[in-house]
């Protein structure tokens, strides 16, 4: 059984930091490392991982100051000594058998990278994992699922360690928003086969509070950045025009949001609205059904985003 490092950075996570250790120290494949950074909590984060660590002997954890998730799951990377790291979040809970069977479906396919599906929901629910089927995807289809099957997040999916180290990947730390899609994007490069298996095994729990789902955060923005080192990694290959269609409809959301904070920030309308100028020609690339979602969210964004998040 090969090493798995799963890695875990936790800011003031007390509120579900339990949920998310009991699952991962009840997996049934037993041979693992669990490396969780403490990102300068100012809760009660570090006496419940040092609880934790003090009854397990597999837990290895870090305190450091507030740097930020990405440096977090970058200093954990550089701590890992298994052959695959699988990311966990703090907030999150895996099911008892997820890294079996990622592991198993990455060595069964000779992948250099696996994934699970995903149950996004305010409140965990242990009914909501369940059974799939696994697929593989080659070459380029395999980077197209970054915005289909298995999505862009870093959790749910498992990866080769000596890929991640022998290109140097790491999250970009400059990134607020979609900095793991860019991860995975340009972990992408190096693989030929993914693999996905379509039960869900990771429960993502949704937060009202969060970057994400907050509509006046600034930080929000950098995704404009991020998509456009995204496009540039991915042109003259096939999944360009796959990143574009979702950047034409991040941008909508991003004009929704702009308009928003267009008196504190008028700036950010103009910036988004030369972006959709800029990207107006991939409309083309739209098919029918992507182009009726993108007048919609255009010309109705407050009903369609507030359709996006009534389960937050």
């Amino acid at each position: 059984m090969e090493k798995v490092s799963i890695i875990i950075p936790a800011y003031n996570a007390e509120k579900y930091l339990e949920q998310c250790l009991d699952s991962v120290c009840k997996q049934t494949y037993k041979n693992i490392e669990i490396l969780i950074v403490n990102d300068g909590s100012t809760d009660s984060t570090g006496k419940i991982i040092e609880k934790y660590a003090s009854k397990d002997s597999r837990i290895q954890f870090f305190h450091n100051e507030n740097h930020g998730v990405s440096y977090s799951r970058n200093y954990a990377i550089e701590h890992s000594t298994g052959t695959y790291i699988a990311p966990v979040d703090s907030d999150d809970i895996i099911a008892p058998g997820y890294i079996e069977i990622l592991v198993q479906m990455i060595e069964k396919y000779h992948a250099e990278m696996a994934a699970t599906g995903v149950v996004k929901e305010k409140d965990y629910n242990p009914t909501d994992f369940s059974k799939g089927v696994t697929e593989v995807f080659k070459g380029d289809q395999a980077t197209v699922q970054l915005w289909g099957k298995y999505e862009g997040f870093f959790g749910g999916k498992i990866y080769l360690a000596n890929l991640i180290k022998q290109h140097s990947l790491r999250m970009n730390e400059k990134a607020a928003i979609c900095e793991d899609l860019l991860f995975n994007v340009e972990y992408m490069k190096y693989c030929d086969t993914a693999v996905f298996y379509s039960g869900k095994q990771y429960f993502y729990r949704q937060v009202s509070n969060s970057a994400t789902y907050n509509l006046k955060n600034l930080k929000w923005f950098s995704v404009l950045k991020t998509y456009r080192v995204i496009m540039e990694e991915l042109k003259d290959t096939p999944s360009y025009n796959t990143a574009a269609n979702a950047y034409l409809m991040t941008l909508t959301k991003a004009r929704y949001r702009a308009h928003l904070l267009k008196k504190e920030h008028p700036e950010l309308e103009r910036k988004v609205n030369r972006e959709l100028k800029r990207m107006s020609p991939q409309m083309k690339n739209l098919s029918g059904k992507e182009k009726i979602k993108f007048f919609l969210s255009m010309y109705f964004a407050a009903p369609v985003m507030a359709y996006h998040r009534r389960k937050v």
